[in-house]
């Protein structure tokens, strides 16, 4: 039985390894058990899945994880917002009752405030910002770039108009990664953190 992960480096630790055993079990592989709870985690999810795209695979599946795990926000369209703080900001999602939070944000801002929310009331240590290539994209090396573009993207976009989110990574709280999902293998290619992050982050105050 697997405990909660606490902190950002074990959080995704289980989601690489996760993601290889869905590969693995896709291939017809020789795979470990799939994951499964203690119940240490009270239904509260240990990592946040921003897709920049509406996947049609559940994220349990992808990376072999108890569905309540996982808090997903599901991006309906992906327009920037412009600069950061020039319109009021989305209201958060209500606390659910159920224990699986699958959230679908009609764009960017309100995908923000679910972020925001997600880690106010779960303190996830860990944002796996998603984009797709494979079948409905030209699996070619200018569409892996378009996928990396539009994960970037959305990290940039979280990190400037998110204080909370900012904060958080600035004191260590919160990793915030790219990532891209190849429908064809069901790989999470892991892009890692946003090359210009340190602009939005900036440094931790001294107390």
């Amino acid at each position: 039985m697997r405990q909660r992960p606490q902190d950002s480096t074990s959080a995704l630790a289980a989601l690489i390894t996760g993601n290889h055993r869905c590969v693995a079990r896709r291939g017809g592989g020789v795979v470990g058990p799939a994951a499964a709870s203690d119940g240490s985690s009270g239904g509260r999810p240990f990592a946040l899945v921003w897709q920049c795209e509406s996947i049609d695979l559940s994220m349990g599946e992808l990376f072999d994880q108890p569905q309540q795990d996982l808090y997903v926000v599901r991006v309906l369209r992906s327009e920037p917002l412009g600069r950061a703080g020039s319109a009021a900001p989305a209201s958060a999602p209500e606390p659910m009752p159920s224990a699986t939070v699958d959230i679908e944000a009609v764009g960017v801002r309100e995908a923000v405030a679910a972020v925001e929310f997600g880690l106010g009331e779960f303190a996830v240590p860990i944002v796996v910002v998603l984009a797709e290539v494979g079948e409905r994209f030209v699996r070619s090396e200018f569409a892996w770039k378009q996928s990396e573009a539009r994960a970037f993207d959305a990290v940039r976009e979280l990190l400037a108009s998110s204080a909370k989110a900012a904060e958080a990574v600035c004191e260590g709280r919160l990793r915030v990664v790219g990532a891209i999902f190849d429908r064809a293998e069901r790989r999470v290619h892991w892009l890692g953190e946003f090359p210009d992050q340190a602009r939005y982050v900036g440094q931790p105050s001294r107390r």
